[in-house]
């Protein structure tokens, strides 16, 4: 039986981030780490280059956040970018900003903020406990420590619960933390679903392109007849799914079981539907004796030619000029509205965050306390919040356990 006053369950960047700001204010800090090393997971953010955070105001990250905004309003607040910049700027870690106000690591490197969080965790006193599973939370009337899969016990006045949702499994994210807290009387409201993560398609075509990314290409996720989510960026076409950053976003609303959904691919977002007549018939009228097949040199990556012959219906071996104003309208028409049908998700293997988690409306937004059990804290992803990639889930991250940390006080 060992005794702290903080016990921190996941040594993830919330789980670090708590656990340096409660043992930098004195207090004994034991974190509990299913696996052998600390961070995993924070290894595969940004691509291995760690997106940290952002150059934008507390209000504009909220922008960003698609699932119980209002919840983080006084967290991103209290810790807003600005602070998170300055711990690790002022901590020996030089960043720099990217496109749409990113912050990285300036040696690019996620592993450099897991060595950074991990060292400061360490000589600020914390006890980080590797390879230890945490069972069960003990409490009466208020929290009173954890039990551990081995049987041992750890008394605490308090735990931090930032175990992670269920993004990337093998990383320890499993959702093992929901059961810990739903033993404590605590629900998951919405359920847990993977989010910024692929999106399955019924159709056979984006195969025959795989590998391809489309820029500045316009989406639209449709359910029914009602337009979901709209954007213009990336494209990756795959086997049988579609990734890319404008197919993330667009998953963050996608439900399945909610109603027929589809994504609708505009490839020309910059020419309405007449403007992209008029360069058809530009393009056909100069290669007017050449095969159908050929038509699209100028006007389309060379993967993509031979689908968009096929989907046209139009004979690739038919003469330009034997095409008619109509098959040519209907033709911009397809180029302007590609749809295809929404099967599902690659799951959370393939999903970067979760949406969803435990309620927030059991839990105290001011100090990340939980309302059900005294003496019960979360920090990031196991809560319901979930952001747009940017830096801002890390954020949430930071920011909410700066106040799990902040209420031992």
């Amino acid at each position: 039986m060992k005794t702290t006053k903080t016990v921190v369950i996941g040594a993830g960047p919330s789980g670090l981030f708590a656990a340096i700001q409660a043992a930098e204010k004195g207090e004994r800090v034991v974190v509990l780490e299913r696996n052998k090393e600390a961070g995993k997971k924070l290894l595969l953010t940004g691509e291995g280059r760690c997106n940290l955070t952002s150059t934008l105001p507390p209000d504009q990250v909220l922008d960003q956040v698609f699932q119980d905004a209002d919840f983080l309003y006084s967290s991103l607040y209290t810790f807003p970018p600005v602070r998170t910049r300055e711990f690790f700027s002022g901590r020996g870690l030089k960043l720099k900003e990217e496109r749409g106000s990113r912050i990285y690591p300036k040696n690019d490197s996620a592993e450099s903020v897991r060595r950074l969080l991990v060292n400061k965790a360490e000589k600020a006193g914390v006890n980080i406990i590797y390879e230890s599973r945490a069972e069960e939370i003990i409490y009466d009337s208020r929290c009173r420590g954890v039990r551990l899969q081995r049987g041992d016990k750890i008394n605490s006045d308090r735990v931090i619960l930032a175990a992670g949702g269920c993004s990337y499994p093998w990383t320890g994210s499993d959702g093992s933390g929901y059961t810990l807290a739903q033993k404590t009387g605590h629900s998951l409201r919405p359920e847990p679903v993977p989010a910024l993560v692929p999106l399955k398609v019924a159709e056979d075509w984006p195969a025959d392109a795989a590998g391809l990314k489309l820029k500045n290409t316009g989406l639209k996720l449709k359910r029914e007849n009602e337009i979901l989510f709209t954007e213009t960026g990336e494209i990756e076409l795959r086997e049988d799914e579609l990734g890319g950053a404008a197919v993330l976003a667009a998953s963050c609303y996608f439900e399945k079981g909610a109603g027929k959904s589809s994504l609708i691919i505009d490839l020309k977002p910059g020419l309405d539907k007449n403007k992209l007549d008029d360069r058809l018939k530009r393009d056909f009228d100069k290669f007017s004796n050449k095969l159908y097949r050929n038509a699209f040199k100028e006007l389309l990556p060379a993967w993509l030619r031979p689908v968009i012959v096929k989907l046209s219906e139009i004979p690739g071996n038919k003469r330009i000029n034997q095409i008619t104003a109509g098959q040519r309208q209907a033709l911009a028409g397809l180029l302007k509205n590609l749809q295809l049908r929404v099967t599902g998700t690659s799951g959370y293997k393939r999903a970067i965050i979760t949406r969803g988690g435990i309620s927030t409306d059991e839990i105290d937004p001011s100090t990340m306390e939980s309302k059900i059990l005294p003496g019960l804290y979360f920090a990031g992803e196991i809560m319901a919040p979930a952001a747009h990639t940017g830096g801002h889930n890390l954020q949430i991250a930071f920011s909410t356990a700066y106040l799990a940390a902040a209420g031992g006080e």
